[in-house]
């Protein structure tokens, strides 16, 4: 197999671990499930992930799950806490906030209950008469939405050609 083609074979496993590890991020995941699911050892999946990704397995997978919490923190303010860990997949309510403070710097209670201007600057707009709108929903990384909406927009084709 020449190098291009290893190249090729080794973005595909990556590609389908990432959609692997979206679509079940409330299921217990790790090296071993992931690299199974992928047909690769687990030192070589973990390497390679690093070196493309440019952070580790299990940093991707807990920034994937407070990603997602922070966006049902934000649409579904409903939910309590409590549900939205066990949704993305954490088993304590404490390693939860924990690791949610580590990535935002703040608790996942005082995140959904405060303004949403303390979180981000770039999300303000300015209208003519000086009032301040808030569109912080729309920089939460969403990537299934993405996925589907590029899945109704393009139609990608892949083209073989010959030297």
């Amino acid at each position: 197999m020449n190098s291009a083609k290893i190249a090729n074979h080794n973005i595909a496993r990556l590609n389908k671990a990432i959609v692997f590890i979206e679509n079940n991020l409330s299921e217990k995941l790790s090296l071993h499930i992931i690299s199974k699911e992928v047909y690769s050892s687990p030192f070589h999946f973990h390497r390679l992930f690093k070196i493309v990704v440019g952070e580790t397995l299990q940093n991707f997978i807990i920034r994937c799950r407070i990603e997602k919490a922070a966006s049902i923190l934000i649409h579904q303010k409903e939910k309590s806490i409590t549900d939205i860990a066990t949704i993305v997949g954490f088993e304590s309510l404490s390693s939860f906030s924990k690791s949610f403070k580590n990535f935002y710097g703040i608790s996942p209670n005082k995140f959904k209950t405060e303004t949403l201007q303390k979180f981000i600057k770039i999300s303000k707009t300015e209208s003519k008469i000086g009032k301040v709108t808030v569109t912080f929903e729309q920089y939460i990384c969403n990537l299934n939405k993405t996925i589907n909406w590029l899945k109704m927009k393009t139609s990608p084709k892949i083209k073989k050609y010959q030297d």
